[in-house]
């Protein structure tokens, strides 16, 4: 067994091999930013657009889930060794379970179309469930394409990073409230802001009352303890009073009063307590500290931070919103969400008529009778993930290609 799994590993390595030495051009498919000056070419996301008579796609009664839709007119004529047609436009679905495809070629005129959205579906993507996103749909990202010469046109090791989706774009030193690239921008992110720094506030002082409690303690740790829960309720007590004020205004933070009242909320002195072990008398090894509500707690000290759970969810509510109207974000975080989303674009590029970068086991390339149609990776802008965030990478018969017959067309996970 182990053999033939080697076997077929050095087989798919050979066809990866001299599909990029004998294969032709290829093009890449970036999403693009609001304002961009590249020429679309089509979209990820959102909803398909078909013609009013044509049917929303099924497998075994099942509806299919919309992935992305391409202009055919403005695939390069060489693609493919210039096989397949240059007309229309090419809409795929994927099952929301087991992947299986379904690719529409349709013409125009077109209008955009009802359906179930991506959301409910096994590989689209959820950080946090407080995010309450309502659109059932998965962002909608128009993409320009690029030509280039076969080589490295998507990244499976880039796509598996740590620093993805909201890690990427807020690291602990996003945490100062001063900032306001990290300001809340409507209801559901402020009621996140005070919840989440509210449980923390009183995670800290649980915690207080846990050591006093429960831990054998020497006399100057209890003291400085008892003196730290007051310290602690001093601090819950002004952040109600703030928090007061905060929903006193309107929900979009942005005047100087409004940043005072964060910068304040930043500076709220904490505690923190790092229990290391009991020593050899059965008395709790204690390092205990004052921290601000703002800071990066050190390792070890707990509870879950505040605003890991915040920087998820303004994440997702910011991506939705940008990708039905980028004017709805404040221009402090739009400006820093579309600087992190072009990092993260170019890191999750698609492609076509390539060599995927992982093993697919179905054979491809000028010495094969299949072509590569589409390879969309794992994506954070739309919220796809494939596998274990790989690619989904659709096959055709060369033959099907040239006579524009796409209801054959199969797929891999990359590996």
């Amino acid at each position: 067994m182990l053999l033939g799994i080697l076997e077929n590993e050095i087989e798919a390595l050979e066809r990866q091999r001299e599909a990029r030495e004998q294969g032709g051009p290829c093009v890449v498919l970036m999403s693009a930013m609001s304002g961009t000056t590249e020429e679309t070419a089509g979209w990820f996301g959102g909803a398909p657009k078909l013609p009013a008579k044509t049917k929303w796609p099924h497998i075994d009664d099942e509806p299919l889930r919309f992935l992305c839709q391409i202009d055919l007119s403005k695939l390069p004529r060489r693609l493919w060794g210039g096989v397949g047609p240059r007309h229309g436009w090419l809409a795929f679905f994927v099952h929301p379970i087991d992947y299986r495809p379904h690719i529409l070629h349709v013409m125009e005129p077109l209008s955009e179309r009802d359906g179930p959205g991506q959301s409910d579906a096994g590989w689209f993507r959820r950080w946090s469930p407080e995010a309450q996103i309502e659109d059932p749909l998965s962002p909608k990202w128009p993409f320009y394409i690029t030509e280039r010469s076969e080589g490295r046109v998507v990244s499976q090791e880039d796509a598996r990073e740590e620093l993805y989706g909201p890690s990427l774009l807020f690291k602990a030193d996003f945490a100062d409230l001063s900032r306001p690239e990290i300001h809340p921008f409507d209801e559901v992110t402020l009621n996140l802001l005070v919840s989440s720094l509210e449980e923390y506030l009183q995670a800290k002082q649980r915690q207080i009352e846990r050591f006093i409690s429960d831990k054998k303690l020497h006399a100057k740790d209890a003291a400085e303890l008892a003196r730290l829960a007051d310290l602690n309720s001093a601090s819950i007590g002004r952040f109600e009073v703030v928090k007061a004020q905060m929903y006193a205004r309107d929900e979009r933070l942005r005047s100087d009063e409004d940043l005072c009242l964060l910068e304040e909320i930043h500076e709220l002195p904490i505690s923190q307590i790092i229990y290391r072990k009991n020593d050899e008398d059965g008395f709790a090894d204690l390092d205990i500290s004052i921290r601000r509500l703002g800071d990066r707690p050190d390792r070890g000290a707990g509870p879950l931070w505040w605003f890991e759970l915040y920087a998820s969810v303004l994440y997702q509510r910011a991506l939705s919103a940008y990708s039905r109207d980028p004017e709805r974000l404040p221009s402090p975080l739009r400006h820093h969400m579309e600087q992190t989303w072009i990092l993260e674009a170019d890191r999750s590029r698609a492609a076509m008529a390539h060599s995927p970068e992982g093993h697919i086991y179905t054979p491809y390339g000028p010495a094969t009778p299949n072509e590569v149609l589409l390879e969309l990776p794992s994506n954070p802008l739309t919220r796809w993930i494939w596998g274990d965030c790989y690619s989904i990478v659709f096959v055709i018969s060369r033959k099907d290609l040239a006579k524009g017959k796409f209801n054959r067309v199969t797929f891999d996970i990359t590996n």
